[in-house]
């Protein structure tokens, strides 16, 4: 299968091919059993979430990288709304708090075909893993704004980029002489 991701941006692309490779991981999944309505396992949301982490922490560094300059009053201001935002959502996960997620929460389902309806406990466990995301996200973007990348490695460990082996190509002859056989 062949997929152009429309972009000649590399940060792009790498956010756009692993939300291809994510959705297409899903649908083999929903492949396996189309007649069988499967509620998502712990792990399954959780991979879910991290496939949407990466790519909310791609996009975010596609903007930060593309801001000119920024004064050190406006930095500040920055620093000060992501350490609010910050405690707020520690807060809400202290408290059990969904409901700051959970229309986010309904998209990702709806997205994914989850079996996750609003008060199952299966939604409980995608809003309490999105909250958490959501804090990860706010101290890497705090951390960023302030220099620092070694938080979001140490998250998410950039995973190698395997190149691809080069096609074997048979010469004219052996399929000749396949084909004869």
């Amino acid at each position: 299968l062949r997929r152009s991701l429309d972009t000649g941006n590399k940060i792009r692309a790498q956010a756009r091919a692993r939300r291809a490779a994510f959705e297409l991981r899903n649908l083999f999944f929903r492949l396996d059993d189309p007649d069988m309505a499967k509620k998502p396992t712990k792990q399954q949301i959780k991979h879910i979430v991290e496939g949407l982490f990466r790519t909310i922490l791609d996009e975010s560094e596609h903007r930060i990288a593309c801001d000119g300059p920024t004064d050190f009053p406006a930095l500040c201001e920055r620093l000060n709304a992501l350490e609010q935002t910050t405690e707020l959502t520690k807060y809400a996960l202290a408290t059990r708090n969904q409901k700051t997620v959970s229309v986010e929460a309904r998209k990702v389902a709806e997205k994914h075909c989850l079996d996750a309806p609003e008060g199952s406990p299966e939604f409980a466990l995608l809003c309490h893993e999105m909250l958490k995301m959501k804090l990860d996200f706010q101290k890497v973007a705090l951390a960023r704004r302030q220099g620092d990348y070694t938080l979001e490695r140490q998250l998410l460990p950039s995973s190698p980029v395997q190149p691809q082996p080069e096609p074997v190509r048979a010469m004219l002859g052996e399929g000749l002489s396949k084909y004869l056989d």
